[in-house]
């Protein structure tokens, strides 16, 4: 009965384990993508840089 209970507790500590992982994946995502996306917006090329707007006016309406 012991073993049972350890082996229970060793897939508990797994699973707090891989919730935290997909976690900071997830965060870690995110922020990559506001990085790609603020380069982007702020970016001289027309092909990166966002439709319609001036490149002197991507610093002011950049993202916060």
């Amino acid at each position: 009965m012991k073993s049972l209970a350890r082996v229970f507790g060793y897939l508990s500590d797994f699973a707090k384990l891989a919730a935290n992982a997909a976690n900071i994946l997830k965060r870690m995502s995110i922020t990559v993508f506001n990085t790609i996306f603020f380069i982007s917006y702020q970016s001289a090329d027309p092909v990166l840089r966002v439709p319609g707007q001036p490149f002197e006016n991507a610093q002011i309406n950049a993202p916060l």
